[in-house]
């Protein structure tokens, strides 16, 4: 699986009838759940993409958690499946505050902020001081607090660093708080 967005998808694999579901709130919530609803009992094989965003992707089967195997960029859960199974992938996104790479004149000092596949653009300068030695913070931390989370909303979030001055505007609001 490549794209995580609702959907059921009806096939027939091996001459038998396979049909699977997926619910998710991705990009804006971290988790998806794969739902065998018929084709078992059966071996199966599913590949789970794992973007390169995500450091530390977690699997659970049935709500119990399923040692990750890696293969070329994706989770591979291989096993015999029962009806009703419920895979789920959690995908952690912390938030990432980015800094445009200094030798490109029009962008220095620019900064971005990246949670999971969305990088938010931070427009304007920053009221920091300019110091070229200095980078931004690249662990901003944030409380647990997403699941809410819709265009419009309002986000807190932390990054301490150099930039721990930003406050950002956008389709939502962003704070640092230090």
């Amino acid at each position: 699986m490549n794209l995580y967005i609702g959907s059921r998808v009806r096939t027939t694999l091996g001459g038998a009838p396979l049909t699977l579901e997926m619910r998710t709130g991705y990009p804006w919530q971290e988790t998806a759940t794969i739902r065998l609803v018929e084709g078992a009992p059966r071996r199966l094989r599913l590949m789970l993409r794992l973007p390169a965003w995500c450091d530390a992707p977690e699997l659970r089967i049935n709500g119990s958690p399923l040692p990750l195997q890696r293969e070329r960029g994706y989770a591979v859960v291989e096993r015999d499946w029962m009806p009703d199974d419920v895979l789920e992938l959690r995908l952690p996104m912390k938030p990432v505050l980015m800094e445009a790479h200094p030798r490109v004149a029009a962008d220095r000092w620019q900064v971005a902020l990246q949670r999971g596949p969305i990088v938010y653009c931070l427009a304007g300068r920053s009221p920091c001081s300019a110091d070229p030695s200095s980078t931004a913070s690249r662990n901003a931390t944030s409380p647990p607090r997403w699941s809410a989370w819709r265009f419009g909303a309002t986000i807190p979030f932390t990054a301490c660093g150099r930039l721990s001055c930003w406050a950002a505007s956008l389709c939502w609001k962003a704070w640092q708080k230090c």
